[in-house]
Parts: structure tokens; sequence; C-alpha cells
């Protein structure tokens, strides 16, 4: 089987969100329709991720299998000349098996646009407009709550009983301005339903000064559902781009991987030892091939399987 990795860029406006569903078009079934019939058989695609009815994106990434080797261009050329005018491939390449558009992701940068000054009905699709003037000052004071490693339960709608974990890492937020165009953009390693688009509501409400920094904080702590009623619409949200990790090993209980930026060891020329279930930092391998696993669960594996594998990866 080949592996192929594509990066697509669309307009939402038309589609009930990116991920295959009952109730309305979807950017995957348009996707999955056009590489079936290229390909004489069926294909299924697995994603970077999901996105909501009425996003866009410029770099949605995805990959998939398929038992014949096809020359890129011409590949590319066909998938294009078949999916709707408002849904493009940017780019196509194979990919080793290791890949996963899913798995190997080490951060997204998602975009917020907002439209003040005169309303534009040209923009009505595509951004979030604001009559009220923001200021972006304490838009960007306030973005620093949210930098690092928090619990995010009282920013987003994904429900604690199907992911009772909510921490997640934020990289970076900016906030530009052109012209009547604010733009925020978020580089995480992932994010909840709703979260971008909810924080983008926070910093909007502080922008206003209905909402203060510290009753930012506040509602960080309650960790509770509740306790935020602020949301923008799904129309001014873009997934710009999809950063990954390269992968040596795919075990039983771990993977070792690139260094990430949540990732805290400091040492230089290593490959990172992850849990396989919930990609944590658990050790490390530097050039030499010394490694440290701080959790003993894992070493079985690693004498069984993972060592010798490593050794010859890294040595060539």
């Amino acid at each position: 089987m080949i592996r192929y990795k594509g990066i697509l860029m669309y307009d939402g406006t038309n589609y009930n969100g990116f991920q295959s569903q009952l109730n309305g078009p979807s950017i995957q079934d348009e996707v999955e329709r056009v590489l079936s019939k290229i390909c004489n058989q069926p294909i299924k695609i697995i994603a970077s991720g999901r996105t909501d009815a009425k996003v866009h994106a410029y770099g949605h990434v995805f990959h998939f299998d398929v038992d014949k080797h096809y020359t890129i261009y011409k590949f590319k050329y066909a998938i294009n000349g078949l999916l709707p005018k408002d849904i493009q491939l940017r780019d196509l390449e194979e990919v080793d098996e290791l890949f996963h558009a899913r798995y190997c992701v080490a951060s997204k940068r998602y975009d917020y646009l907002i439209k003040t000054g005169n309303y534009d009905v040209f923009w009505r699709n595509y951004s979030f407009y604001e009559k009220y003037p923001l200021d972006l000052n304490l838009m960007e004071q306030a973005s620093k709550v949210f930098i690092g490693e928090h619990d995010f339960t009282s920013f987003n709608a994904s429900p604690l009983e199907l992911f009772p974990d909510q921490r997640r890492f934020i990289e970076s937020i900016k906030i530009t301005k052109e012209n009547d165009i604010i733009r925020i953009s978020f580089v995480g390693e992932g994010f909840l339903r709703y979260m971008v688009r909810m924080l983008t509501a926070c910093l909007i409400q502080v922008g206003k000064k209905k909402l203060t920094i510290d009753e930012l904080k506040e509602i960080m702590a309650k960790k509770d559902k509740k306790a935020m009623r602020y949301n923008v619409s799904a129309k001014g949200l873009y997934l710009m781009n999809v950063n990954y990790f390269k992968m040596i090993y795919d075990g039983d209980s771990f993977i070792i991987r690139q260094k990430v930026a949540k990732d805290d060891y400091t040492l230089n020329d290593k490959w990172i030892i992850a849990s396989r279930k919930d990609n944590r930092a658990i050790g490390y391998i530097d050039k030499d091939v010394h490694w440290l696993i701080e959790d003993k669960i894992y070493i079985d594996e690693w004498h069984k399987k993972a060592k010798f594998v490593i050794e010859e990866k890294i040595a060539s």
C-alpha cells in the first residue's frame, strides 16, 4: 500500500463541516467521492481533525492509502478537476507508513478574522462583524492568560464524559490589524470543540471593556461548562496549517518522535519517547542512543522491540 498526504483549502460556507455526517454535505464526503472514482476503489481519508459547519481552511491535512502508485502531478490535477470549485487540493505527496495525519500533529494554527468599521456585505461569510471599537492592547494582555498548558474546561463545548482531560497547550496567540480586519492567530497542540471561538469571544469582550482580565482568570479557574457564555460565529474561523513531527517508532505503549513545543527536555540531538495514549513525553534518546524512560511499564517493550529499530534508524 502507498500512503499519500494531501493538503486542502476550502470555503466552508456551503458545508456542514469537514467530517462525514448524515444531515448535510461535508468536505470529507466530497474528497472521498473523488478519490474513490479516480482510484476505482473505496477510499477513506484520515484527517488532522474536524472543523465545524461554515469553518474555512487553507491547510487541512489528510492521508489515505491506495494499492497503486500515481504520478503526483497527474494525480493532483485529476483530483482538482473533479472536486467542487470551493474545495481544492493545495499539495499532494507520498509519505512513509509512519506518517499519520491525526496522531503525528505537532501543532495547529487557527486564525479568526474580525471585521470592524463599516459593515461590508462581501465579508459576511468570512468574518465576524464587530461594530464597536476594540482595545487591542487590552486584548493582547488578556491573551497571555491562555498561553501555556491550562485546563480549558470553561472555554469549550466538548463534554467531559467524552474528554475528561481538557488540558491543552497553547504555544502562542498573535493579534494583528490590517485596515479594518483584526486577525487573531492561535497556535497550539490541539483545540477542543468551539475552543478557539470561545477564546476569541472572550478577547472581544475584554477589548470592549465588558470583561476584565481578572474575571477571565476566574472563569478559567472555575473549570465549569456554565462559567462562560460568550461565543462567536464559525464563519470567521480558518484552519491555516498543521505542523507535524517525524516519527521513527510506533509501538504498543509508546512512540518515538521529534521534539515539540510542549516537551520540557532541554538536551540537544535527541528523539522524544512519548506515551502512545496521549503523546506525553516520558523520556528521550540522544544521538549516541543513550536513553531515559521515566516510567518502568515501558521498559519491557523497549528491550523487546524498539531498541534495535531505533539504533538502526538513528544511525542511518
